[in-house]
């Protein structure tokens, strides 16, 4: 494995990583106090975090290995990991509203006839 390469990428993507490890955290401490928003940060926060570990290792060892095909592996390890990493976000943001309330209050603002 390319550990100057792995190296590189994980003082790149550090500070990405730790807020993914901090909202995963912070999902599964707030799991009683409101369930479906900690469940759907939880688990965007933990595929965020997968999805950016298993890239990096990923493409480590293909630089280390060298395949014939490399350029086409790389590519496809960045499309999966770019398809994973939308997921993980639109969990995150479905968080946002989940569980929340109508309040009717300004919607009509926004959406008039």
């Amino acid at each position: 494995m390319n550990m100057q390469f792995l190296t590189s990428q994980l003082t790149a993507q550090g500070p990405a990583l730790a807020v993914f490890g901090v909202a995963f955290f912070l999902g599964i401490a707030n799991l009683g106090r409101h369930p479906q928003p900690a469940r759907l940060t939880t688990l965007g926060a933990l595929v965020l975090l997968i999805t950016s570990i298993g890239s990096m290792l990923l493409q480590a060892f293909l630089i280390e290995a060298q395949p014939a095909e490399f350029a086409r592996q790389m590519q496809a390890i960045g499309s999966v990991a770019g398809f994973l990493r939308a997921a993980g976000l639109a969990l995150l943001v479905s968080a946002i509203f989940a569980g929340r309330e109508h309040t009717g209050g300004n919607q009509d603002r926004y959406f008039r006839d």
